[in-house]
């Protein structure tokens, strides 16, 4: 039985990829799963959450036959991409052994290695080496994040969640570069309602115009602040590929553009909402869902009351 559906669909779906499953192509997933497999009991929940997300299509022909769509053929390019680009899988690895590490707070690991054995060590179909694991651990152990204890194997024992490591988390969604920027510039934390404008700079909101609107019977000022949030940790959240991520930049910078507005319009508010409520349903679990959760409910209640464009 298949524990993990998205993460093992990640892998079909490149398999398929590398198969050549596209265009006038297709290919039988249960050659993917294997022969000691049972079939199409393994092979039918992992072909379904690809169609679901619309990166296949089933072929009518003896079996589960897939053929990726032209979309599925442009997120398998980009995976192999981002999986391979030190700029996303370094941050990523560091901010999944923070995340790791507060799981694990209750039962103390016996060593960084402990790592790779949990789903954590799953990157994009990948995973991440030991080599990668130990020299990343050092990092944050050198930043003050983790504290361990350097063997003479060169690997780390004991590691712990520093007060600074757990600030990193909660604050930055365990964004390293972010937090430390932050800290040796003297800046806040991100809970501020701060948002990038269009041109990826930080703005303050217009508080007047957002009581503005709250004259008329409504205050988005909760709309205002999920979307900033949404934006700066949209890089760091599981699951969201660079398309997603430049729609949450578009509709968050359209929201601040709208709010500096002498009359902001709230049927274009409610629009940019409704464009953020479902990427935020694709994310994957981190430290920080909890908390987008819940501003996401809040944004809900303002977007359902604001007027629909004409």
């Amino acid at each position: 039985m298949i524990d993990d559906v998205e993460a093992e669909s990640t892998v079909l779906h490149l398999w398929l990829y590398d198969q050549g499953a596209f265009g006038t192509q297709s290919a039988n997933v249960s050659d993917f799963v294997g022969p000691d497999s049972d079939g199409g009991t393994e092979a039918e929940p992992l072909a379904d959450y690809l169609q679901h997300l619309g990166l296949a299509e089933q072929v009518c022909m003896g079996g589960i036959r897939l053929s990726l769509t032209p979309e599925g053929v442009h997120r398998a390019q980009q995976i192999r991409r981002n999986r391979k680009d030190p700029a996303r899988r370094i941050p990523e690895l560091q901010r999944r052994i923070l995340l790791w590490l507060s799981e694990s707070e209750r039962n103390h690991a016996a060593s960084v290695l402990t790592f790779l054995s949990t789903d954590h060590a799953e990157f994009l179909g990948d995973r991440f080496s030991e080599e990668e694991v130990i020299a990343e651990a050092g990092y944050l152990q050198e930043s003050g994040l983790i504290l361990a204890h350097r063997t003479w194997q060169g690997s780390w024992l004991r590691p712990s969640l520093t007060p600074t490591g757990r600030e990193c988390l909660i604050n930055y969604g365990g964004d390293v570069s972010n937090y430390r920027r932050s800290r040796d510039s003297g800046g806040g934390n991100i809970t501020n309602n701060y948002f990038p404008n269009n041109a990826g700079n930080v703005a303050v909101g217009n508080h007047n115009n957002i009581r503005q609107l709250a004259t008329q019977g409504l205050d988005v000022s909760a709309l205002a602040e999920f979307a900033a949030m949404l934006s700066q940790l949209a890089p760091v959240l599981p699951d969201l590929f660079e398309d997603d991520q430049a729609q949450v930049r578009e509709a968050a910078g359209g929201i601040e553009a709208e709010l500096v507005k002498a009359q902001p319009d709230g049927g274009k508010l409610r629009k940019l909402g409704e464009a953020l409520l479902p990427i935020l349903r694709k994310t994957g679990p981190s430290a920080v869902t909890p908390m987008l959760t819940e501003l996401g409910r809040k944004a809900a209640e303002v977007i359902h009351q604001l007027p629909p464009l004409p």
